[in-house]
């Protein structure tokens, strides 16, 4: 059975307005309309001045319960609904890794499950683990 030890967020204090990114992603007025009424995205939290890693790192320094636990974690799974986010050869997982100290763990993404790629990334962690019979050993899960 899957369970988790902790949970820890991080979400961007800026916040910015739908309508500022119409025109840099060519969105139509009912793509517009699309976002706000039936997506309920009127607005979206972002730090521009910061990289990828810079913001997965910012979602890892509140777990707390990490320290000190990195070298049980066997597996680090990042979810995201969208298969690029960074062009080759940047890898802000690999490099995050690295930062913590997980660089012995199996690294890898979860993609093309939209909303649910976080839950499923859970789903997995846990089959793998299940499935190594390794005691104590834990997954990271970056959502």
């Amino acid at each position: 059975m899957t369970a988790l030890d902790a949970v820890a967020t991080y979400v961007p204090e800026q916040r910015f307005p739908i309508e500022d990114f119409a025109e840099p992603l060519e969105l139509t007025a009912s793509q517009l309309k699309l976002f706000r009424r039936f997506h309920g995205l009127s607005e979206v939290r972002r730090e521009p001045d910061r990289s990828l890693a810079e913001l997965l790192t910012s979602a890892t320094d509140q777990l707390i319960e990490l320290r000190g636990q990195e070298h049980r974690v066997r597996y680090v799974l990042y979810a995201r609904s969208v298969p690029i986010a960074v062009p080759y050869p940047i890898n802000p997982l690999h490099d995050l890794c690295r930062e913590l100290g997980l660089g012995h763990a199996i690294a890898f993404t979860v993609t093309h499950h939209a909303c649910a790629t976080g839950l499923l990334a859970v789903d997995v962690a846990g089959r793998l683990l299940a499935s190594d019979g390794e005691p104590g050993a834990l997954a990271l899960v970056l959502a």
